[in-house]
């Protein structure tokens, strides 16, 4: 599991307290993290996160899943078989397109 940090980083506020987080991560494993800090990404409750694969698509990894649990999002690549995979296993940079809603 590693933790990784959000590249291309846009925050952007709605009416009201709510925020949108929109960035970019490389994966680097099996299972990868990312934690949000009110000081850095100004958001302090995380309501929901959206993740898709932006490149390194290959037949063996064809999606990726995103939870979270307080502000810490947890990444889990997966293949054609609904395994864990790990994308870079191939050669190919996967990066991954995070937007998180919350406050």
């Amino acid at each position: 599991m590693g933790a990784l940090t959000i590249t291309d980083l846009k925050t952007t506020e709605f009416a009201g307290d709510y925020k949108m987080v929109v960035g970019e991560v490389t994966l680097a494993s099996a299972s990868d993290t990312v934690t949000l800090t009110d000081a850095t990404n100004h958001i302090s409750e995380i309501h929901s996160v959206f993740a898709t694969i932006k490149t390194g698509l290959t037949t063996a990894f064809v999606g990726v899943a995103a939870t979270y649990s307080s502000l810490v999002i947890t990444l889990t690549p997966f293949g054609t078989t609904g395994n864990s995979h790990v994308p870079n296993a191939e050669g190919a940079s996967a990066v991954v397109a995070l937007m998180v809603v919350g406050k």
